[in-house]
């Protein structure tokens, strides 16, 4: 009797690229740049990304647009959130007064200078990605973007959403 192992990566396609975007403003004001630069339709989900970290669960803010003309699936997803490591920290809207009472949490740890991930699915040899990245780097609400190497990436995991 043979044996069949399934391995996970069996299971882990590459058919997706991964755009990397450094910038100081709000997930809201980015996605509306990428919408104007790209022509997407970026808009929030209901359902952030969950990540589970030890026993505290952490929570990505997450913007999606499904392109049906050219079966392309965009993601937008935050690389950082923050938890409150004191039960009488204020609101994390005022993180910024008194950033002792609040952790910073990484979608992908490696990557902790990334300010966004996105995330373009269904992609195949004709799509352009420096296209879509010159683009990106032309937006003066960009600081830079550039493409991100999916064997470079630990925690590829995460990128499950």
């Amino acid at each position: 009797m043979t044996i069949h192992r399934i391995s996970i990566d069996d299971f882990i396609s590459s058919d997706y690229e991964l755009i990397a975007i450094h910038s100081g403003l709000e997930d809201y004001r980015v996605a509306f740049f990428i919408n104007q630069a790209l022509g997407t339709q970026l808009s929030k989900c209901k359902e952030e990304i969950e990540i589970n970290t030890g026993q505290i669960p952490s929570y990505f803010s997450h913007y999606l647009f499904e392109d049906c003309r050219q079966d392309i699936i965009w993601n937008l997803a935050s690389n950082k959130t923050f938890f409150s490591t004191d039960n009488t920290a204020p609101s994390p809207l005022f993180k910024e007064l008194n950033p002792a009472f609040f952790t910073p949490i990484y979608l992908l740890p490696e990557l902790k200078k990334v300010d966004f991930i996105l995330k373009i699915e269904n992609t195949d040899h004709t799509f352009d990605i420096d296209s879509v990245i010159e683009k990106l780097n032309a937006l003066k609400s960009i600081t830079t973007a550039y493409e991100l190497q999916q064997n470079t990436i630990k925690s590829k995991n995460n990128l499950i959403f």
